[in-house]
Parts: structure tokens; C-alpha cells; sequence
């Protein structure tokens, strides 16, 4: 579970609108006794820029740093640093594609969690009334560890996969606010073996436009 509050500042100029985010979460996992608990608080602070372009496209650079800190797992606190770069475009009257590539950084306290990560997305959305518009895209990420994995030899390296499905119900208020329901499958292959599984992700966000 992890709940979380966010404040965005949006300006809106023509042409080229930026944005600001700053965000607090925090994490609880369950644990037996005597586990080690990977509880841990997340602040994390976003700029995002935006292009209009020719033929209904869009072009958005987003840059965002987010500082962990676990209660019990100290050698994962630190910094990770995330660039993204996305475009997308209109092919029909309700329909939008977009493309994305990500790049990110990690630098905990740990050598050999300290991770470099680049991910490729590719997605697609429509409207389909006026009410409810759908989205599914779909992730491919590598993440190659700086040291050497503890009695292992050799540094980590994860490949992962994910698919990702959202509903808006854009015209359905709940106390104000727009909720959005979505659900991620991922799927993370590692040479550690200890590092690969496969997950199921759903949540709803409640959004709020000032």
C-alpha cells in the first residue's frame, strides 16, 4: 500500500505549458516476524515542459528527482534522478499514439543497488464517449548495477517488461475530482535470480484540475 499526496502548479502558456510537482508518499509492505520491513518514505520533486507541434503532435521533456528514505533497508536511501522524453500525435478524431524513452539514475547507499536504467514505451489512447476514454501502453526496460552483487561475483542486471491499462472517467465527480482506475502487469527477468518475478499492480487516482 502507498498512500500519497501531490500539489502541481501548471502554466499555461501558449505554446509551450510547464509544470511543477511535488509529491509524498509513503510505502507499507506486510512482513512476517522477524523480516526486515522495506517500509520507506518517498518525496520527490518534477518539471515538465511541453510542445505543441505541427499535425495535432506533442513533444514533453520531463525531469523529476525523487529522495527515499526505509526505515529499516538504510543502504537503499538516497537519491534516483529520472529524465523522460515523450511524443505523441494524433491518427484519428479520438485517437492519440505516443512514444517514450526513459532514463534513470540511482545512487543509494548501497554499491550494488546503485542502478543506471533506460526504458523504451510505446502506447495508445482514445476517447471512446464522452465520458470515458481507455489507454494501454507497454514498457521495455534494462538496469545494469554498478557493484558486484554480494557472493555473486558479478554486478546485477534486470530486464523488465510491463503492460499497463487506464480508464478515465472524465466527466464523474467524486468530491471534485476526476478518478482514474489503472492496472500494470510487469514482468522483471534478472541474473539474480532472487530479483525476478512478476507483479500486479492496480490503483485509483483521484485528479483535481485548479
Amino acid at each position: 500500500m502507498k498512500p500519497s499526496l501531490s500539489v502541481r502548479y501548471d502554466r499555461l502558456i501558449a505554446g509551450a505549458p510547464w509544470g511543477a510537482t511535488i509529491e509524498v508518499g509513503r510505502s507499507f509492505y506486510a512482513a512476517a516476524p522477524g523480516q526486515t520491513r522495506s517500509d520507506a518514505t518517498d518525496t520527490s520533486l518534477s518539471l515538465d515542459r511541453h510542445w505543441r507541434l505541427a499535425h495535432d503532435a506533442n513533444l514533453t521533456v520531463i525531469g523529476s528527482v525523487t529522495q527515499s528514505r526505509f526505515e529499516e533497508k538504510r543502504h537503499l536511501n538516497g537519491p534516483r534522478y529520472a529524465l523522460n522524453l515523450g511524443y505523441d500525435r494524433a491518427i484519428w478524431r479520438r485517437s492519440r499514439v505516443d512514444l517514450g524513452l526513459q532514463l534513470e539514475r540511482a545512487d543509494v547507499r548501497s554499491d550494488y543497488q546503485s542502478y543506471t536504467r533506460a526504458a523504451l514505451t510505446a502506447g495508445a489512447s482514445r476517447r471512446l464517449t464522452k465520458r470515458l476514454s481507455a489507454k494501454l501502453s507497454a514498457t521495455v526496460g534494462l538496469r545494469d548495477f554498478d557493484g558486484d552483487f554480494p557472493l555473486f561475483g558479478k554486478a546485477r542486471m534486470d530486464r523488465d517488461i510491463s503492460l499497463t491499462a487506464s480508464v478515465g472517467l472524465d466527466r464523474f465527480k467524486v468530491m471534485g475530482t476526476t478518478p482514474q482506475l489503472s492496472c500494470t502487469a510487469r514482468r522483471n527477468r534478472s541474473n539474480v535470480s532472487l530479483y525476478s518475478y512478476r507483479s500486479l499492480d492496480c490503483g485509483v487516482h483521484f485528479i483535481s484540475r485548479l
